[in-house]
């Protein structure tokens, strides 16, 4: 005869725990659309009640290295859209993590355009473009900076160290930053 274990109680605290994370989750989602576990792992919090899509990635255009990097997302409809925008975002999840910006004042502008950034940020009154670059063409960088030049302020992502000294030594006006959204160790 086989022994009836009674199942596991959950304590109230544990039960706050799990709704804490599932809604500072939930918050990180509403505002970036997209976040890594990787992300997730740095900020001590779980997203396996969320839809998951892992890729095989290439954090830079081109780039001979691949990382497997599961994306959580609110809906499976944006992975159906476009799946290649996953990367982009999480890209500006993560510069805006680095930014210590809060949802409020953050602004995602939608579709890739050339004369558009990425998003948004509203500071004190200053319109600031932000831009995530996986390896646009130079051409498309110049184009890009001179259609942000109506913005106060210019912040430019990239996933490459090298990439980031080479922007930052041609456009020394910009801000431009390193992120990587694919491991969970701050590199």
């Amino acid at each position: 005869m086989t022994a009836l274990h009674p199942a596991p109680s959950v304590t109230p605290l544990e039960r706050r725990s799990v709704i804490s994370n599932y809604h500072q989750v939930l918050q990180l989602l509403q505002t970036d659309r997209v976040v890594t576990d990787a992300q997730l792992s740095r900020l001590g919090l779980d997203g396996r009640r969320f839809p998951a899509l892992t890729l095989s990635v290439q954090p830079l255009v081109d780039s001979t290295i691949e990382y497997a990097v599961t994306f959580r997302i609110l809906s499976t409809q944006i992975a159906l859209q476009r799946p290649g925008d996953l990367t982009h975002l999480a890209g500006l999840a993560q510069l805006r993590a680095v930014l210590q910006q809060s949802a409020e004042g953050w602004e995602l502008m939608g579709s890739a355009s050339e004369i558009r950034p990425d998003a948004v940020l509203h500071e004190q009154g200053r319109r600031i473009a932000v831009e995530y670059d996986a390896g646009y063409r130079t051409q498309v960088v110049r184009r890009k900076m001179a259609a942000f030049a109506e913005y106060d302020a210019v912040i430019w992502g990239t996933p490459s160290r090298l990439r980031s000294q080479r922007l930052q030594a041609e456009y020394p006006h910009v801000r431009v930053l390193t992120v990587d959204y694919w491991t969970a160790a701050h590199t």
